[in-house]
């Protein structure tokens, strides 16, 4: 496989956002889950799965050489009960997942200490944010992606120390900017135009005022990045890497949005890796990992394992264990050792065994490649990989993949605001508090969806206008400004040097070398 395919592959195993409601099947009591009410597995919240009242070697079996790995594999998944959610130190944040220390907030995703916000996904460090992405240190931000330390900004993507700014692109220590590209240290600037604070202030407001600001804004942005240079790769602090988004390592190989990496090849969202490869995910210290996907804590050694945790070692082909070592084909186990199919041996018995499994997985196909697509317990509709790699049913049946047929239940409302009645909507302080009791019409998809009171009061306090749009709509709206992760050959359009970059041939904005991206921000 290609990184790319690889990627796909190891994200059709991971639901990062779709939640549903069901009952636990330990206590009986409803709850919130990853797993929709229509699959075969064992759901448990988070506290009865944490708890002793189960233990997930009581499902262990031993292995059949007449069957494949993976058939085997597949019914001790459905056997052993999975958690809910992974959600740690929570607060009123009962509909967030892959979260920690997260409190008043609602629909937070892969994320840490984020307080009193909604709709966010890859994030930490945040305080009364809306539908952003990929953030790091943020307060009062909307509609934003990839920003890190930003304050009381909207619509403003790629950018770092930015504050009071909207529609910015690419933009590096800048307060009260509007419609700004590839601007350092500035203030006051009008689609890169320098202006005094009071006529800043002045157009500012009166353009706000406007109905359609936004998509005024947003095309006045568009024409401007295609005025400007753009440099191949965000890699910052780095030695002999290549891929976009790095920073602060060395010798990484086709690596995306990640930081102090050494010696990796085909990663994604890593942080503090080492001789990783072909993984996704990885965080605080993994080290000599292959194809793995979300491990988190120290984890060593490891191959085909995704969904674990603290200090995992010397695993294989194992989900959903936490501070296990030495364990093959494995779910559900905590701080066990010499495990197979969660099925306990000596060491020695263990070390006489996996030798006899390897050479039966390499008789059919299946050592060396990670779980085929088909064992995955979610559809390929709510995976991760959808919204990087989209594919219809057809297309991902032809890979193997499943498909998820269940449908959300429709909230109950009072009523409903179609689309046809959008362009009558006001902004947020002309509506009353009875729109958290209504239902709107999303623009694209025409599912309907609601206005939690928290974020009708943001839209409030910013003078923002109600969104029209599902709030999964947004966020995929938002992944798709992301360029994709693959790496394209090119040459600087300036002075002809090679190039490895995500900005493939097709794409429109002028792309350019280091030294000439920095010769044209000089002049």
């Amino acid at each position: 496989m290609t990184g790319a395919e690889s990627m796909r592959h190891r994200m059709a195993f991971i639901n990062p956002y779709t939640l549903y409601k069901r009952v636990c099947d330990g206590t009986g009591k409803p709850i919130v889950s990853i797993y929709s009410p229509d699959k075969p597995y064992k759901v448990f919240s988070r506290t009865h799965w944490e708890s002793d009242a189960w233990d997930a070697m009581q499902f262990g079996r031993a292995y059949d050489f007449s069957k494949t790995f993976a058939e085997q594999w597949d019914e001790l998944n459905v056997a052993v009960p999975h958690i809910a959610l992974w959600n740690g130190d929570t607060n009123n944040a009962d509909y967030s997942h892959d979260v920690s220390k997260i409190t008043d907030s609602y629909m937070v995703f892969d994320a840490m200490d984020v307080g009193e916000s909604l709709y966010i996904n890859a994030a930490n460090d945040l305080v009364s944010c809306v539908d952003v992405t990929a953030i790091a240190q943020g307060e009062m931000l909307y509609e934003c992606v990839m920003v890190d330390n930003g304050y009381k900004s909207f619509w403003c993507s790629f950018c770092k120390t930015i504050a009071e700014c909207d529609f910015c692109y690419n933009c590096r220590n800048v307060k009260n900017c509007f419609g700004c590209v590839n601007v350092v240290n500035g203030q006051y600037l009008w689609f890169n135009q320098q202006l005094s604070k009071e006529e800043y202030e002045r157009r500012r407001q009166a353009f706000w005022a406007q109905p359609n600001f936004m998509e005024l804004a947003q095309a006045e942005v568009r024409k401007l990045m295609l005025s400007l240079p753009h440099k191949y790769a965000d890699i910052m602090q780095c030695e002999d890497c290549t891929g976009h988004h790095l920073f602060n390592s060395s010798h990484a190989t086709d690596c995306f949005e990640s930081g102090e990496l050494e010696h990796c090849l085909h990663c994604h969202d890593c942080r503090k890796a080492d001789h990783a490869a072909y993984a996704g995910n990885l965080i605080v210290g993994p080290s000599y990992m292959y194809e793995c996907q979300n491990i988190v804590g120290g984890a060593t050694a490891s191959a085909f394992c995704f969904l674990c945790a603290d200090g995992l070692a010397n695993a294989y082909y194992s989900t959903e264990c936490y501070g296990c070592e030495y364990i093959f084909g494995c779910v559900g186990l905590k701080r066990k050792k010499y495990c197979i199919f969660n099925r306990q041996y000596t060491q020695e018995e263990y070390e006489a065994l996996l030798p006899k499994i390897i050479a039966h997985m390499t008789e059919t196909g299946e050592w060396g490649r990670f779980l085929p697509a088909y064992v995955s317990a979610f559809g390929y509709n709510e995976s991760a990989a959808v919204d990087y790699f989209p594919l219809g049913e057809a297309q991902a049946n032809e890979l193997g993949c499943n498909w998820s047929d269940f449908t959300q239940p429709i909230p109950r409302v009072e009523k409903l605001i179609t689309r046809d009645l959008h362009g009558q909507m006001p902004r947020a302080r002309g509506m009353g508090d009875e729109l958290v009791n209504w239902a709107i019409e999303c623009a694209e998809t025409g599912r309907p969806f609601q206005i939690m009171p928290m974020e009708l009061a943001f839209y409030r306090a910013h003078d923002l206008p109600i969104p029209v749009v599902h709030p999964r709509q947004r966020l995929r709206q938002r992944l798709m400004q992301k360029n994709r992760r693959q790496l394209f050959d090119r040459t600087c359009t300036a002075c002809g040097t090679h190039l490895k970059t995500t900005f493939a041939e097709t794409r429109p904005e002028r792309i350019v070398c280091e030294a000439c991206y920095l010769q044209a921000q000089a002049a």
